[in-house]
């Protein structure tokens, strides 16, 4: 992940996580929000438990697209997770 700014969704550990974070990311990658899944940065933590949820840039110039991309976000996250 390069410098900048970004916010985490952290969807915790384990196998609900994962399902979550992969049910997320494939209702929104085909929308083209920006949201990275989190468990493309893990590294590992101690006895290989990852972490998954989403990164997502905040640093972008365009404030009106940025709003819209988080209210789809927003409409992908209430779906996927309730």
């Amino acid at each position: 992940m390069s410098g900048g700014l970004h916010a985490v969704l952290d969807f915790g550990t384990g196998a609900a996580a994962r399902e979550a974070e992969l049910r997320v990311m494939r209702r929104s990658a085909p929308l083209q929000l920006g949201a990275v899944a989190l468990s493309e940065y893990w590294q590992g933590r101690p006895g290989g438990a990852a972490g998954f949820g989403l990164v997502i840039g905040t640093g972008g110039g365009d404030a009106q697209a940025f709003e819209r991309a988080l209210e789809v976000l927003r409409e992908v996250l209430v779906a996927e997770l309730g």
